[in-house]
């Protein structure tokens, strides 16, 4: 069985099925009216034969709606809800009416009018149906009690039916992924951003003196389709061909693009964890399933020996939020069957050495792709650039927009690749590890467990005698935002800063762990 959209063209089946139940059943009506309704969700059989639907009306359909006037005009009107005798007692009505739910919801309508019949009222309430009893009228034979529903009150009461739902709108609201602790949405410079993962430091001399002297001829000229010069400067910097590099306008717009063309619902996905919350988030959403590992040193015999049982492994290499490396990847994926799809994030591989980077081996392999985002270690976060580097085997069909990566973010990473910018970022890299290990040096005297050996621009540490919610909350009415580690309990990452900020966040943990 499926739920989608019913057509025009099969508008006369809903009349036969109108017939069936209006008149010879219910005997409401002596001749059944076509379904007039712009919007119709219909339940198809196997057999694709519509066993059910419902009918929706707008407002700016024209429809003169009774029981609505002004007052109404955020709502629209359920109606005809109806399933064959033959499919009933499979849940299918439910389904119906969570659709039109839904329906409602993606629409923007605050509120759902219906009439319940009389003997079906209990049924609309456990949707949340608020009915007026007093107002109650008669068809034919059947008495109908008006009402409506809140959409916000939408409650998932669906029909345990086997259903594949072809709407185009997913059948329930998708989780946001949440990023941070809200300093991004807070517009003042002298906050203390620590609980995104920002660079702490600025962009190169030669891409800040593009900003400065060359950006406005950048901001009128038509982006190039295919980012040749880009990728050009990639490949002299990272040592890869060019065609093995893929670029796109951040990481996340990458995972975004190829993860749905690579994987689809039920696709087996090892998953090394603790993660950037978006990689569980997309996976989840496409409906993977998903196997979570730990990452320890046990991970890369874990991918050795079981790699191959999956259709994808992804990880995070440094990890995030813990910041340890694993140092011997390639064995264990030198043992995993051509046919699994690997995707190793790479953004901190700098703070390691570009020289332990997987990029030129997965240029060669036919199912590894590093990703790398430029936004952490070239200071580039606000520009949006990341690429993929693996052999043609599988970037070469990846669909992706032309113009995808604008001139500005192309100019600027360009810029970011020079010989003697490159030279400056392996400088600033050396300050930033001095920041962390200052950093962990203050903060276990201040009563914070660092967790794992950190590798990279940011800190998890386990609370002890405080909670870390509550720490979070103290700083961040200071102006110091930190947030809470996911996959870790009592703990909090902490992004490095510049050492006046440091000093500052230092001062102000250390003052609420020792009142």
């Amino acid at each position: 069985m499926k739920i989608e959209f019913v057509p025009s063209s099969r508008v006369d089946e809903l009349a036969r099925l109108r017939m069936a139940i209006l008149t010879k059943e219910m005997a409401q009506y002596t001749t059944a009216t076509k379904e007039t309704s712009p919007i119709r969700i219909g339940i198809y059989d196997s057999s694709d034969r519509i066993a059910g639907y419902v009918a929706i009306n707008r407002p700016e359909d024209g429809h003169k709606t009774p029981h609505i006037d002004d007052s109404w005009k955020d709502a629209c009107e359920i109606r005809g809800l109806m399933v064959s005798r033959n499919h009933r007692g499979q849940g299918l009505g439910s389904l119906l009416m969570y659709a039109a739910l839904r329906f409602a919801q993606v629409s923007g309508y605050t509120l759902m009018i219906g009439s319940a019949r009389d003997t079906l009222v209990t049924w609309y309430q456990t949707f949340g149906f608020i009915p007026y009893p007093d107002e109650s009228y008669t068809i034919g034979q059947q008495t109908y009690i008006p009402g409506y529903l809140r959409v916000q009150d939408i409650r998932p009461i669906i029909g345990q039916c086997p259903v594949s739902w072809c709407l185009p709108f997913p059948p329930a609201t998708p989780n946001a992924c949440v990023h941070g602790n809200g300093s991004t949405e807070v517009n003042d410079t002298d906050i203390i951003r620590a609980d995104v993962l920002d660079a702490p430091f600025l962009p190169s001399p030669d891409v800040r003196r593009i900003v400065h002297d060359a950006m406005d001829m950048q901001y009128i000229r038509t982006t190039p389709p295919d980012p040749i010069h880009l990728k050009n400067a990639l490949a002299e910097a990272r040592g890869v061909r060019v065609d093995h590099i893929l670029v796109g306008p951040g990481s996340s717009a990458l995972m975004y693009t190829v993860f749905p063309q690579w994987f689809s619902r039920g696709s087996k996905i090892l998953l090394v964890t603790p993660t950037y919350a978006e990689y569980p988030h997309l996976l989840n959403s496409i409906g993977c399933q998903v196997d979570e590992v730990p990452e320890t040193r046990d991970v890369v015999d874990i991918i050795a020996s079981r790699g191959s049982e999956y259709d994808g492994i992804v990880m995070v290499n440094p990890n995030s939020p813990s910041g340890s490396y694993i140092d011997d990847l390639e064995r264990g994926l030198k043992h995993v069957d051509i046919t699994t799809r690997v995707w190793i994030d790479e953004t901190y591989i700098e703070y390691v050495g570009q020289h332990t980077s997987l990029e030129k081996y997965a240029s060669r392999s036919p199912n590894v792709v590093v990703c790398k985002s430029m936004s952490k270690c070239y200071a580039l976060s606000g520009v949006r650039v990341a690429y993929l580097v693996g052999s043609g085997v599988q970037l070469e069909g990846i669909l992706h927009p032309p113009w995808w990566v604008s001139r500005v973010a192309q100019t600027l990473a360009i810029a970011a690749l020079t010989p003697q910018s490159r030279v400056y970022y392996a400088e600033q890299i050396i300050e930033t590890k001095k920041i962390v290990d200052y950093m962990i040096h203050m903060l276990r005297k201040c009563g914070l467990e660092t967790i794992g050996s950190p590798m990279a621009s940011y800190i998890t540490c386990m609370v002890h005698g405080n909670d870390a919610n509550s720490l979070v909350d103290a700083l961040k009415a200071q102006g110091i935002y930190i947030r809470v580690a996911r996959g870790y309990p009592n703990s909090v990452r902490i992004a490095s800063q510049p050492w006046r900020k440091t000093r500052r966040l230092l001062a102000a943990i250390h003052e609420y762990m020792n009142p």
